[in-house]
């Protein structure tokens, strides 16, 4: 877990927010909590929905395809370049 924090994020975290089916495993937040070694909080603790967070990513990746911006990132696919994904019917 640790390790995967690290590859996306370089900095210093103070603690972590985790939305979606996970944030509702108590283990996993254990678990989260444990070996990060910092408070580790859901998007429910902020008043927000956790289970909202596939909607929010799909929106997000349907705004930037709308505005013709890349919604892919090369660390996340392996990918050799960003593109605009999306197909757009009108």
């Amino acid at each position: 877990m640790k390790r995967g924090v690290q590859r996306f994020y370089h900095g210093t975290l103070d603690y972590l927010v985790v939305g979606g089916g996970g944030s509702h495993n108590l283990a996993i937040l254990d678990a989260l909590e444990k070996e990060l070694g910092i408070a580790v909080y859901t998007w429910k603790d902020f008043g927000r929905d956790s289970d909202s967070k596939e909607a929010v990513a799909f929106a997000l990746l349907a705004w930037q395809r709308l505005a013709g911006k890349p919604n892919t990132l090369i660390s996340a696919t392996g990918a050799e370049h960003s593109v605009v994904m999306g197909k757009l019917e009108l």
